[in-house]
């Protein structure tokens, strides 16, 4: 237990976690650190009943990995408001994301991945509905199928250039006398 004026903070080692809680006046904050993921827990006391609120946080480097997509890119995109972490540690600075904001951040690197540039998707993230997201994906499917057409053509391009240049090799290795 470490005291600081009125703040009393105790850590409690477990087998897989540690608890981890403070105390300003009535009110408690704590945290379970468990196999990289953190539980916030406020217990509220007032007279007539005690509180709790609990939720399941998501390191960066978890989200991260779950993504398939960098640290560093969380944190651009926290930098530039695009995604924020749903709690930052004000101690250690630590990012925590919440399950509610992976389909959110599926949402982005979809636009991303599509080609959507970073200042569109923040755009679009800041006037998100179902009605203005469906009309833009649907508008994107129509450039990617376009796309897909014109890699096509390509491939049939470049098939067939190959095909020609397998002939030309054998006429050469073997010259018609």
């Amino acid at each position: 237990t470490v005291q600081d004026g009125n703040i009393d903070i105790e850590f409690t080692p477990f087998y897989a976690y540690y608890n981890v809680k403070w105390r300003r006046g009535k009110e408690v904050w704590g945290y379970l650190l468990f196999n990289s993921k953190i539980v916030i827990i406020r217990e509220k006391e007032d007279s007539t009943m005690s509180s709790f609120y609990a939720k399941n946080y998501y390191s960066i480097g978890e989200l991260a990995r779950y993504q398939n997509i960098s640290k560093q890119t969380l944190i651009y995109y926290d930098r530039i408001g695009l995604f924020r972490p749903a709690y930052v540690d004000p101690h250690t600075g630590y990012r925590y994301y919440s399950p509610k904001q992976i389909d959110y951040l599926d949402t982005i690197l979809i636009m991303k991945k599509i080609g959507f540039s970073l200042e569109e998707i923040k755009d679009h993230m800041k006037n998100y509905n179902l009605e203005n997201s469906s009309l833009i994906l649907k508008k994107q499917l129509h450039v990617i199928d376009e796309q897909i057409r014109e890699l096509k053509m390509i491939r049939s391009r470049v098939q067939h250039r190959c095909v020609s240049m397998e002939e030309a090799l054998k006429y050469r290795s073997n010259p018609i006398v």
